[in-house]
């Protein structure tokens, strides 16, 4: 039986001051989110997208600041990548005859809600494909 060995070898890489920002504020992140989450306040998810903000932040500004830096390619930035043309995708505006083909229910409800405004046919020309969720009708008991 042949046996494989995997050579784990340990490069000696200073850390720099990018370093200990990105892991605190990662640490931070993961310490806070999960009261973010549990709560219903819009404040406590800002909260979050700010310190991943600055988490991309500092990583680009180690990518650019520290010569000795380089990218590395991985599979993994393939679905990323994906995820972020098909959000891009969605603000892009296009014409209503294709947002109506697409998702005709993101269609109707733009033009019963912008359908008041004086130069509504202007702006229905164009639409993006994010739709505008609406409150079902509940009644309180």
């Amino acid at each position: 039986m042949n046996e494989y060995r995997v050579n784990l070898d340990i490069i000696d890489v200073p850390v720099s001051r990018f370093d200990k920002v990105i892991e605190w504020l990662l640490i931070s992140l993961l310490a806070f989110m999960p009261l973010a989450f549990g709560a219903v306040e819009a404040w406590s998810e800002a909260v979050v997208v700010t310190l991943a903000a600055a988490i991309s932040i500092c990583f680009l500004l180690k990518l650019i600041f520290e010569k000795n830096t380089r990218f590395i390619w991985s599979w993994a930035y393939i679905p990323v990548a994906l995820f972020i043309l098909i959000a891009v995708f969605q603000l892009i505006p296009l014409p209503g005859a294709t947002v109506s083909a697409i998702s005709p229910n993101t269609a109707s409800v733009k033009k019963e809600l912008l359908g008041d405004l004086p130069n509504s046919s202007e702006l229905l020309k164009s639409m993006t494909l994010v739709s505008i969720r609406t409150p079902q009708n509940t009644t309180c008991g």
